[in-house]
C-alpha cells in the first residue's frame, strides 16, 4: 500500500502541543491509535485509502 502525502500541524489544547496530520477531502474520520508511547505511523499505509472520499486526521497523543 502507498501513502499519500499529508498536511501536518499542531494543535495548542490546555497548556499542551498536540501533532496531528489530515489527508484527503471532508467529511472529516478521526483515528485514534491504541497504546502509549506509539505515534499513529503505523496507520497510515492502512487508513490513507479512506482519503479518497474523507478528510483523515491521525493525531499522536500528548507526550508522544
Amino acid at each position: 500500500m502507498t501513502s499519500v502525502s499529508a498536511a501536518a500541524d499542531t494543535a495548542s489544547i490546555n497548556g499542551g502541543e498536540i501533532y496531528f496530520e489530515s489527508v484527503g477531502e471532508v467529511p472529516p474520520i478521526l483515528l485514534i491509535y491504541g497504546g502509549l508511547g506509539l505515534s499513529h505511523d503505523y496507520l497510515r499505509p492502512y487508513f490513507d485509502q479512506l482519503a479518497e472520499t474523507h478528510t483523515v486526521v491521525y493525531y499522536d497523543h500528548h507526550g508522544n
